[in-house]
């Protein structure tokens, strides 16, 4: 409601979520999908914290690459999933960023 309310007669909204540590990242996604009144989404998930840490630790050793990329790859994923046929999502690595955390995730949703 609080983001509804924000976004006023606005022709579009989005939300913006840059260095999201931890839960922060799919709590973001959650909002995004089950807010009627947002149309996009740009994340920039951070580091790994919390109870989702382990397992991306996990699949990160047993696919031999860094955490981020499977922490950016799981985040898609779950957007995908929540938003269904309802959106695209799109991951953009940007090498200009200097932090290692340079992944975005850029989903918007269809017009009803």
């Amino acid at each position: 409601d609080i983001l509804a309310e924000a976004a006023g007669d606005a022709s579009a909204a989005i939300v913006i979520g840059t260095h999201l540590c931890g839960a922060l990242s799919p709590r973001l996604i959650d909002i995004f999908a089950c807010t009627p009144r947002l149309d996009g989404l740009a994340l920039c998930p951070c580091c790994l914290k919390g109870s989702i840490r382990g397992s991306i630790m996990q699949a990160a050793r047993a696919r031999g690459v860094k955490p981020y990329q499977v922490l950016v790859q799981t985040l898609k994923n779950l957007c995908e999933s929540e938003l269904g046929e309802k959106g695209t999502v799109d991951l953009v690595v940007d090498q200009e960023v200097l932090s290692p955390a340079n992944a975005f995730i850029v989903a918007t949703k269809r017009p009803l």
